[in-house]
């Protein structure tokens, strides 16, 4: 329960009133959208072309600045969005970006005092690390394992396995 707590606390502190995700067909369209629709279809062959169809000027304008700069921030946005457990994709490729998106919620959780939630999912995601030879993701959950344990929760059996991990993932 405490961990649900804090995942509540921080979503409700931080929470989004609107989440821009391209290509959510859920949602009412806008010009990102339509920014979007063009370039999958290779519609625009520079920024002129976008400012012209859009707003009638040139690729240094200032809307066009504006809307090129917004829909870069959707697009980044909606990356954290993206299903990665596809039938696509190798088992191997599926666990690397599952890590990737868990440690990255780690240390977004530890940098907001979420300290327990991160410590549990990082301890498991240093066992998926180990077991398929993920050695970046290992040493990323070790280091950040190893600050919990180093400054908050002192525990020396712990520090010790996480020290070896650190020096171990060092070397490769």
């Amino acid at each position: 329960m405490k961990r649900l707590k804090e995942l509540v606390s921080i979503i409700s502190k931080l929470k989004v009133n609107q989440i821009q995700i391209v290509g959510n067909r859920y949602r009412r369209r806008n010009k990102s959208d339509e920014f979007y629709d063009k370039l999958l279809k290779d519609e625009f062959k520079d920024d002129d072309e976008a400012a012209q169809y859009f707003f009638g000027t040139d690729g240094k304008s200032r809307n066009y600045q504006i809307l090129k700069k917004r829909f870069e921030a959707n697009l980044l946005n909606t990356v954290f969005f993206i299903d990665y457990r596809s039938n696509e994709l190798r088992v191997e490729q599926r666990v690397y970006f599952q890590l990737l998106r868990e440690i990255t919620a780690c240390k977004i959780f530890t940098a907001r005092g979420i300290h327990q939630l991160s410590v549990e999912i990082l301890q498991r995601c240093l066992k998926k690390a180990v077991t398929y030879g993920f050695t970046e993701f290992a040493y990323d959950a070790a280091k950040l394992l190893g600050k919990y344990y180093g400054t908050i929760e002192f525990n020396r059996k712990s520090m010790k396995i996480i020290v070896t991990l650190r020096i171990i993932t060092d070397n490769y």
